[in-house]
């Protein structure tokens, strides 16, 4: 079903449509990351696409009955997911950086102590074997994080990047030699406004590689010194062998760097299905949407928060449920930088803001007749989930056409009240039609908000123009 089609033809239900269900392939639009067409907000030229149904595989879990997700407004890290690893196969990446116009694995390392400033990590390609400083025996079988993983930064240190690992995850520093002067302290970050907290030191004596075992989930930095000048990092491992929560980035951000470094998620929207057998698809899906900043997202695993009816709802497993990111004022469509670039286009660095100042959605899985042990024996928990995104962002390539929007901020801001009001979940087979009257309905109370029906009418053309393609 096409909603585009569906809802008359006021420019500001389309767009109500398009931030709450994405996944309606607006006219106009290519999919997968191809080139589409072009449009324009806030008067500058902007470039517009839409990447459609990217999806995860069935997320199963050995002998648990609770999965959860994370949905997020942030190109480098927009969706985290779950992922059980009942077989312990191993994964590995390792630390890259920007030195001297080309980005490298390699780093040497200062005579005074310097938090490192990571571009991303990469992934050992499936099938490699696990280095031996880790393990020995083992390939490498998993890619939780896709093929890189980016670092996180906090608005007052954007110097300083900030890793995830899972909890039992380990970190591995190789020397390209040995040395008795190198020390690395290791911090976690709890959350916004928080300290961060040094949960070890590393002196590596006359050793040429050392490790660190986390002890919770979360995003790590690391504050490195050669008192000598004489060592440098060969390698920056991150391997485990446990359950992971993968973090993933906008479909096509690795392919296309230069063009994410001014970037904004208009649309972005997750549907959950459930897809194992009928008989065990009780349970439950809980979700929230999440406005309280002062924490990170790992000190919610496995809980639900209490919030108002119109931010928390809980669904039966077996419908599923549908989720997107509501606009929780104009900041949230402000433009992020999310990488930067140098003259020849090398990437100098990547990330995604920890300190953010927009709200982000969790889904709680509950579905306590799966993953039991019992005879007959119940299957894994298993669903599968598809994400969907808008993404808006500047660009001044010459060989992609742009426009120039004519209208004012404020009747921009105006049309996204229309979605502030939406319920922000829905189950499965009745989303479409429930967004409909959503949109429709937010419409309505909108033009009573605003007075004139010219006034309502100026409003939608506003808005058709903002995403022209979509009409």
């Amino acid at each position: 079903m096409r909603l585009d089609r569906s809802l008359g033809s006021s420019g500001s239900k389309r767009l109500a449509a398009l931030i709450a269900n994405p996944s309606a392939s607006p006219s106009g639009f290519r999919v997968n990351n191809q080139d589409t067409n072009f449009t324009a907000t806030a008067n500058l030229p902007h470039y517009v696409e839409l990447t459609a149904s990217t999806k995860f595989g069935n997320t199963t879990l050995a002998s648990t009955t609770t999965s959860q997700l994370f949905l997020f407004r942030d190109a480098a890290r927009y969706f985290i997911n779950f992922l059980a690893n009942p077989s312990q196969s191993w994964y590995v990446y390792y630390g890259m950086y920007y030195v001297n116009g080309s980005e490298t694995e390699s780093l040497i390392l200062p005579t005074t102590k310097v938090a490192i400033n990571f571009t991303r990590f990469a992934a050992l390609p499936i099938g490699n074997s696990v280095p031996s400083v880790i393990t020995t025996g083992q390939n490498v079988a998993l890619q939780p994080h896709d093929t890189y993983l980016y670092p996180g930064i906090r608005s007052g240190d954007p110097n300083e990047s900030y890793i995830y690992a899972d909890k039992g995850a380990t970190f591995t520093f190789v020397l390209t030699g040995t040395s008795s002067t190198t020390d690395i302290d290791i911090y976690l970050y709890k959350g916004s406004g928080v300290m961060d907290v040094k949960v070890t030191s590393l002196t590596f004596s006359s050793s040429a590689s050392e490790s660190y075992t986390s002890l919770t989930e979360g995003y790590y930095k690391f504050v490195v010194v050669d008192t000598a000048g004489t060592a440098a990092f060969q390698h920056i491992y991150l391997s485990g062998s446990g359950d992971t929560f993968a973090h993933h980035a906008v479909p096509g951000f690795s392919t296309a760097l230069p063009v994410y470094q001014n970037a904004r998620l208009n649309g972005v929207s997750l549907l959950l299905h459930p897809t194992a057998p009928e008989l065990y698809e009780g349970g439950t899906v809980t979700g929230v949407y999440l406005q309280n900043l002062n924490t990170q997202w790992t000190s919610l695993i496995g809980q639900a928060p209490d919030y108002n009816i119109h931010y928390k709802r809980t669904l039966p497993f077996t419908t599923g449920c549908y989720t997107f990111l509501p606009v929780d004022d104009m900041a949230s469509m402000y433009m992020v930088k999310s990488t930067a670039l140098d003259s020849s286009n090398t990437l100098m660095e990547s990330n995604f803001m920890l300190d953010a100042n927009a709200g982000y959605v969790t889904l709680l899985v509950v579905a306590p007749n799966q993953g039991t042990t019992a005879s007959p024996s119940a299957p894994s928990l298993e669903f599968l989930v598809t994400t969907d995104v808008v993404v808006e962002y500047e660009t001044r390539d010459m060989t992609r056409s742009t426009a120039a929007c004519s209208d004012r901020h404020t009747t921009t801001s105006d049309a996204y009240d229309i979605v502030r009001r939406m319920p922000i979940f829905y189950e499965n087979p009745m989303h479409l039609a429930d967004i409909r009257r959503a949109v429709s309905s937010g419409f309505s109370k909108f033009k009573g908000a605003v007075g004139t029906a010219g006034k309502v009418v100026g409003i939608a053309e506003s808005i058709g123009r903002l995403l022209a393609p979509l009409l």
